[in-house]
């Protein structure tokens, strides 16, 4: 199956580089796999996420969820079990998807569906609340989305996120599963100003330490030298250039592609796909002058 030919590239003497977004990957590769990884750090684009402080005095706050209904491992059931406890005349709930669509027994007052990357700012904008309840992800980006909006975010930490989430500092972590955590957390928010107070600096805070420009000083400074090239290439993909995405039209059957990279989109999480390039590929793409040695 899918996840057997997976596993094999990761076994494969070939002279591949790996790279990867999230630290938990990297010490994943090495300890299953015996794998050198070179880490390249996610980051976000402050010019386009700009803070705004939310009303939470409005009769109704908006929670927005986020995630596809068809993944297991976005877990977003878990999401609308959590919005089944919450009083409907106090909240709003608002979903957006890329893939997977709202079933039967969802609650949702809006949906939103295959929202174009440079028009995701404005939805966290309108939303008071981001809950996320992923199971397993490679880098988790809508907490850290929201939080650079000046949302609020509550969260079921997995191995993705929390390398940069701290409950009470810049969100509110619950335990997977355990509903009423969850339901107390929305509603310490709603209750407690200074709570959201403290959320919101810390987040913005978080945000900024991810900042493209940030982490581009951080590396043209020497911390990753020899990934610079990549770095600027994994920004551009992230970015949701047109003109950079539609690069990828050219080679539509290389292995393990998404239907919106076979078109030449990017997706906000598109950096799942790219972390896992061949040098041979990039090479191939964008960089033809580009040697093993360069990242």
């Amino acid at each position: 199956g899918f996840k057997m030919q997976a596993n094999a590239t990761y076994r494969s003497d070939l002279p591949v580089k790996y790279i990867t977004i999230s630290k938990w990957c990297e010490r994943w590769l090495k300890e299953d796999y015996e794998k050198e990884a070179q880490y390249a750090p996610n980051g976000l684009d402050m010019e386009r996420f700009q803070p705004a402080v939310r009303d939470f005095g409005t009769q109704k706050l908006r929670i927005l969820v986020e995630g596809n209904s068809d993944d297991y491992y976005k877990n977003v059931d878990e999401s609308f079990k959590i919005v089944e406890r919450l009083d409907p005349s106090q909240y709003e709930i608002w979903f957006m998807s890329y893939q997977g669509k709202p079933k039967e027994w969802y609650r949702v007052d809006k949906f939103l569906h295959r929202v174009p990357y440079s028009e995701v700012p404005q939805v966290y904008h309108q939303c008071h609340i981001l809950l996320k309840s992923s199971i397993l992800e490679s880098f988790s980006y809508p907490p850290l989305e929201m939080m650079a909006t000046g949302g609020v975010a509550v969260v079921a930490p997995n191995e993705g996120n929390i390398e940069y989430l701290r409950d009470g500092e810049n969100c509110l972590l619950y335990e997977q599963s355990n509903i009423d955590s969850a339901v107390a957390a929305i509603e310490r928010i709603r209750q407690d100003g200074s709570l959201r107070q403290r959320l919101y600096d810390g987040g913005l805070k978080t945000a900024q330490e991810h900042d493209w420009n940030r982490l581009e000083a951080d590396w043209k400074s020497g911390v990753f030298r020899n990934s610079l090239r990549y770095f600027n290439f994994h920004r551009r993909n992230l970015s949701g250039d047109p003109d950079w995405c539609a690069g990828w039209r050219d080679d539509s059957s290389f292995p393990g592609r998404s239907s919106a990279e076979k078109t030449g989109q990017c997706s906000p999480s598109g950096s799942r796909a790219v972390s896992r390039y061949p040098v041979r590929y990039l090479r191939s793409v964008r960089y033809p002058d580009l040697k093993s040695s360069d990242v």
